[in-house]
């Protein structure tokens, strides 16, 4: 069972002419991040987006609102209490996040 998938993505910007390096990406081309949340459904359940282009994906997930959320809950995103018997296993409702570099063709 999948609750949900989040990931951070560039948004391509033409280069500002204010600070032009710090919207430099890794992939090097001027960006903003978005960070995007769906849920099993496939629907947008959070979105945040604005962070410069050479910022971590991790920094922009630390500094979000939805992190935010899940500290005040504990450290996650859902209620630790809530669980589901599977084939006779109790197993917790929490949030996944994987982390990997997008598929790019060769």
């Amino acid at each position: 069972m999948c609750a949900g998938a989040i990931n951070g993505s560039h948004i391509p910007i033409i280069a500002p002419s204010v600070d032009a390096t710090a919207y430099y990406n890794c992939k090097g081309w001027h960006s903003v991040v978005l960070q995007a949340v769906v849920d099993h459904r496939f629907w947008f359940s959070d979105v945040f987006v604005g962070w410069l282009g050479c910022t971590h994906d991790a920094r922009v997930l630390a500094n979000s609102p939805l992190y935010r959320k899940a500290e005040d809950q504990g450290r996650y995103l859902f209620p630790r209490d809530v669980s589901k018997d599977v084939d006779g296993v109790e197993v917790q409702r929490i949030l996944w996040v994987m982390w990997h570099t997008p598929y790019e063709a060769s």
